[in-house]
């Protein structure tokens, strides 16, 4: 009994040693394939996120470049809205300057109308300043005489 329970300890043992080999070749195994499994899964995850990435970017620069035009087109308008009111702005401004020109050149020959005016009557009154000289003059010698 004691060889046989020798022998049976000894293909126990046999065993134990063969499912520990089993194990570590199955362990093996599933770790090659794990990490076969996982660069297969996170190239493909990698590739989609890429793919998606590349979509949206697209789309968000297709929107992003409508958007832009359309916002450029409407600052055009804006600024050709402006450039009209701008020139209907100088254009009455040139008008006020005009009227303003005009006023100032009437002035001017108001101002020289009444210079040349002042001049005259300031002649015009030496002159009679002068002959009411010369009859003061003539009076005062006629009553000496």
């Amino acid at each position: 009994m004691f060889e046989i329970n020798g022998i049976l300890t000894t293909e126990i043992e046999k065993n134990k040693a063969r499912d520990r080999s089993i194990i570590m070749k199955i362990e093996r195994l599933l770790t090659d394939v794990y990490k076969k499994l996982s660069v297969e899964v996170n190239t493909k995850i990698a590739n989609e996120l890429s793919a998606c990435l590349f979509e949206v970017n697209f789309t968000f620069t297709a929107k992003l470049i409508r958007n832009n035009n359309e916002l450029n087109k409407k600052l055009t308008r804006e600024i050709e809205n402006f450039k009209t009111y701008d020139t209907g702005y100088v254009i009455e401004i040139q008008k006020i300057f005009v009227r303003l020109f005009n006023i100032e050149e009437a002035r001017q020959n108001d101002f020289d109308r009444i210079t040349s005016l002042k001049k005259s009557v300031i002649t015009s009154i030496n002159d009679f300043y002068k002959k009411i000289n010369q009859y003061y003059v003539e009076i005062q010698s006629r009553d000496f005489n």
